[in-house]
């Protein structure tokens, strides 16, 4: 009997105290939590935590991107945005630039009038990335290092400031205090990690252990999958970890540690990467430190006096990508998109034509070679070279139909990108009045090719490659041939046209006969 009440007393104390804190916590929510909030009991709350310390918890817009690739989504920003968010760069001091270049897109992921953006006494740092897209078989990297070189000084007068390539890794005064602004050219591999150790160096030497580093680009060149690859291979939160720098790079010798916390102690893993145009929003930074504490000895700017600086953290930014005006990739939807990006290593495809024949890179390019002067008939035959995505439609056809070939299929899997039509393999397929699909093709951003460039081109052997034409964010075609070759190039209006010298110029000498498209006729 005793036992029984002393059971029914215990169980209705912890009644009434269950009651009583229920009361209590009904009365905190009226004065307190607004009715909008969302409370978690006891049970979800675990579970949040459990899943938060499974996968970072981000923001609906990442994770559209990161799990979708952004393709329900519309980045509505304007190329001035973009250059608003870098005009701090020149108006600030004690910082060094690193500039991404995309090996495949070179002339589409150069930012116009870059010079207006850093300044003029910021040193740079010229990274050429994704090198992994390059065939690698016959690739020499010594030479499309230079060939980098070369097509920054082109491209950047202004920041080379018409000095020697060769003093572009001399970091010491030149005769006058005139010295090229770009201070080196590093080639490496976001995805694989390649030439990192090489990056690494380069920015500790730069930056001589004070300098804030920002990271600028054009959207998509890997800006952020560059940072997320620095982080993962020198973390500063495992301090056990050490570089082992090459015998070559034992004069620098860094410790190059980057922190996984941001600026304003706000945690993170990696950040948000994606295919969309305009991923990075904002600015964001990463603390940047040394493992070795020694002191550093710079110039003061007003008096001249030697300075030794103690060893301080400074900071990584990685900053939102600038949209390039001329580049296919910023004017297709989000499907056609992924179909011009290369995603594994490009296979150069030849074309072996004779004058009269016009070779269309789906609807955003038409190439027609006019005429070759030469002495022998069988060297009028020329070999275009095409580097571009694998996904891109080529189709082979006459000058003199190429004009109506073109108004026909455009839009079609014949031409493509851009897909207008997903259903239709060619024109008698358009599931629509003609009057609507004509009305669909002409209303389209990237309608009609009323750009037209001439090039003349001079070449004395079929081993190596007179020039490359590049349209900027398709690819680019290596021309080779014996003769005076005279190449008309159409593009449409909001596209642009480059010639340089070849990248890759002597992929032709290891040319089977099994490996070339004939198209002569």
């Amino acid at each position: 009997m005793y036992l029984e009440v002393k059971k029914k007393l215990i169980s209705q104390y912890h009644r009434d105290r269950a009651a009583n804190t229920k009361h209590k916590v009904d009365d905190i929510k009226k004065h307190i939590v607004p009715d909008d909030a969302l409370v978690l009991d006891r049970p979800q709350l675990q579970a949040f935590e459990r899943i938060k310390k499974q996968k970072p918890i981000v923001c609906q817009r990442c994770f559209e991107l990161i799990n979708y690739n952004g393709q329900n989504m519309s980045v509505d920003i304007s190329a001035q945005d973009f250059y608003k968010s870098l005009s701090k760069l020149k108006e600030k001091k004690r910082l060094m630039v690193v500039k991404i270049v995309d090996l495949f897109n070179v002339e589409g992921s150069i930012i116009p009038d870059f010079e207006k953006v850093v300044g003029t006494e910021n040193p740079v740092l010229i990274v050429g990335n994704k090198l992994d897209l390059l065939p690698r078989k016959r690739t020499n990297d010594a030479r499309i290092r230079e060939w980098l070189k070369k097509q920054v000084s082109d491209h950047m007068p202004q920041l080379t400031r018409k000095r020697h390539l060769d003093e572009f890794d001399n970091d010491e005064e030149l005769q006058g205090n005139i010295k090229s602004q770009i201070r080196g050219v590093v080639m490496v591999s976001s995805k694989t990690g390649e030439g990192m150790i090489q990056l690494a160096n380069q920015i500790e030497k730069l930056r001589k252990g004070y300098r804030d580093v920002y990271i600028v680009g054009c959207t998509n060149v890997g800006k952020s999958t560059l940072i997320n690859r620095l982080v993962q291979q020198f973390p500063a939160h495992d301090k056990s970890k050490k570089i082992n720098f090459p015998k070559k790079l034992e004069e620098a010798d860094y410790d190059f540690l980057i922190d996984r916390v941001s600026k304003d102690r706000v945690a993170r893993t990696s950040l948000t990467t994606s295919l969309v145009p305009g991923t990075t929003l904002n600015s964001q930074s990463l603390i940047l430190t040394s493992a070795k504490n020694r002191n550093t000895t710079i110039k003061d700017e007003e008096t001249g006096e030697l300075i030794t600086r103690k060893p301080t953290n400074s900071y990584l930014f990685d900053t939102p990508g600038v949209i390039h005006p001329h580049s296919a990739l910023n004017l297709l939807a989000i499907d056609d998109y992924k179909k011009l990006m290369p995603d594994r290593r490009l296979v150069p495809k030849f074309y072996q034509m004779r004058p009269g024949r016009t070779l269309f890179l789906g609807g955003l390019a038409r190439i027609d070679y006019i005429s070759c002067e030469t002495k022998h008939e069988h060297w009028k035959i020329a070999f275009f070279t095409l580097f571009s995505s694998t996904s891109l439609d080529v189709h082979i056809t006459g000058n003199e139909r190429a004009g109506e070939f073109y108004k026909e299929h455009f839009g079609t899997r014949i031409l493509s990108p851009p897909l207008l039509f997903p259903d239709a393999d060619n024109a008698s397929q358009i599931k629509l009045q003609q009057q609507e699909a004509d009305d669909i093709r002409t209303s389209h951003v990237l309608w009609d090719m009323p750009k037209k460039k001439t090039f003349e081109f001079n070449g004395v052997t079929r081993g190596k490659s007179i020039a490359d034409i590049v349209i900027p964010g398709v690819g680019w075609i290596s021309v080779t041939g014996v003769g005076h070759l005279i190449v008309d190039v159409y593009v449409p209006e909001k596209l642009e046209i480059y010639v340089r010298d070849s990248i890759l110029p002597f992929e032709t000498m290891y040319l089977k006969k099994d490996q070339y498209i004939r198209t002569i006729h």
